[in-house]
């Protein structure tokens, strides 16, 4: 029980720091490679102070293998993300992520050999329509749009992730060492972005937003940090159907946290309020929260 406790936990971690992200690409940062690059600085002194520890160690040529591809997925898969925070709610782009979600399954019996009971398998499907329920404007003539068709991309590039720090955990134990390296690899891939001429110049451009702001992407990345130490820690513990399946309470998590935020705040935290919106949320995540008690039921 603590194992599923503290993959809610990383999972609610994870949302603070979407909705500091989502409010960042919208309001601050023109093109979404700026905002990666000024996160990874971040990132790799969030990482130095791990590698402080003492617990960080060489790992297998296997591990690095599998934290290199997880580096280049991870920043790749932002720019559809940071491009559908501008164009919907952060809990309807936290939702779509669930498009990746669908060979999983297969993934990891696969891979991992994981075989779960029929019931589980169920919930997990229930997940999946629930979550991708969020993207259909009108229930009258549905129609799948823009942000949906940018986050398959995504939700494609990020689906092998929770798998292959799986099977990394199997061969090395040390989950801070996928942690650290997992996130070096990201931050290298990230300030390769200083080459491009176009994209050197808006970074530069964006300097003064940076040192603005950089409380609050300071904030996001270490609440990211915290949440990659949870996550990969009951990720040897729990499977990850299981893991998966809790994370896809994060766009409720959004929703009424970006909301709270609004509230206090008095501004918008890229989420709407109204009554049509808030219902629609509510109904696709009470069948989400059904599928997530049939998928760790077992």
């Amino acid at each position: 029980m603590i194992y599923i406790i503290l993959a809610f936990v990383a999972t609610f971690v994870f949302c603070i720091a979407q909705v500091i992200e989502s409010n960042l690409a919208v309001k601050r940062f023109r093109r979404p490679a700026t905002l990666i690059f000024y996160l990874s600085v971040v990132k790799i002194l969030v990482c130095g102070a791990f590698v402080l520890t003492g617990q960080i160690t060489v790992v297998p040529v296997e591990v690095l293998v599998v934290c290199i591809l997880w580096g280049a997925g991870d920043v790749i898969h932002l720019f559809p993300v940071y491009k559908s925070y501008k164009l919907t709610d952060t809990s309807i782009v936290g939702a779509l992520s669930a498009l990746g979600k669908v060979p999983i399954p297969l993934f990891a019996f696969l891979f991992l050999g994981e075989v779960l009971a029929t019931w589980q398998y169920i919930g997990f499907f229930i997940i999946v329509l629930g979550s991708m329920a969020l993207s259909i404007e009108k229930f009258r003539a549905p129609r799948l749009n823009e942000v949906f068709f940018l986050m398959l991309i995504a939700a494609t590039i990020s689906s092998m992730a929770p798998i292959a720090i799986k099977y990394a955990l199997a061969i090395d134990g040390n989950f801070l060492n996928l942690v650290v390296y997992a996130n070096v690899f990201s931050a290298l891939f990230a300030f390769s972005f200083f080459a491009n001429p176009a994209m050197r110049a808006d970074i530069k451009e964006h300097f003064a937003v940076f040192k603005k702001s950089r409380g609050v992407i300071i904030a996001s990345e270490i609440l990211c940090s915290i949440g990659h130490v949870l996550n990969f820690y009951v990720l040897g513990y729990i499977t990850v159907l299981a893991s998966i399946g809790i994370s896809s309470m994060a766009p409720f998590f959004v929703m009424s946290i970006g909301l709270f935020l609004g509230v206090i705040r008095k501004g918008n935290f890229n989420e709407r309020a109204d009554k049509a919106s808030v219902i629609k949320k509510s109904i696709c995540f009470l069948v989400i929260t059904f599928g997530i008690i049939l998928t760790i039921g077992g």
